[in-house]
């Protein structure tokens, strides 16, 4: 949906951009093969996107390596924050519970307002 709402293909174009990257038989080669559209919304929602995610990885990375006494409840919000605006375009649930059960695995009993955000 995001690449037809952002990246201005319809529905025929994306279906036909599905066919033409479909595997085929090992060793087997099209003759005459279909052609990828790519739309210069497409090309930018994709480098924005990219770009995108790499700096909301980055918080997460660094928060998430730095000791926790200096991070404190930081770890939490920056991860908290990435889940919320990854998973509501990438439809891969399991991997987004792995990570928030992760962090809760990481909450202190002194951070009251994560320990009980997750009760």
């Amino acid at each position: 949906m995001a690449t037809q709402l952002f990246g201005g293909l319809s529905k025929a174009e994306l279906d036909a951009n599905r066919e033409a990257v479909a595997p085929l038989p090992h060793g087997a080669e099209l003759i005459d093969p279909p052609e990828v559209r790519e739309r210069p919304r497409l090309r930018g929602f994709a480098t924005i996107s990219t770009w995108g995610i790499v700096a909301l990885e980055a918080p997460v990375a660094a928060t998430m390596l730095a000791p926790a006494r200096r991070t404190g409840p930081w770890r939490h919000t920056v991860l908290l924050a990435f889940c919320g605006i990854t998973y509501a375009f990438a439809p891969i649930a399991g991997y987004g519970r792995l990570l928030l059960v992760m962090g809760l695995a990481q909450v202190e009993d002194r951070q009251i307002r994560y320990r009980d955000f997750t009760s």
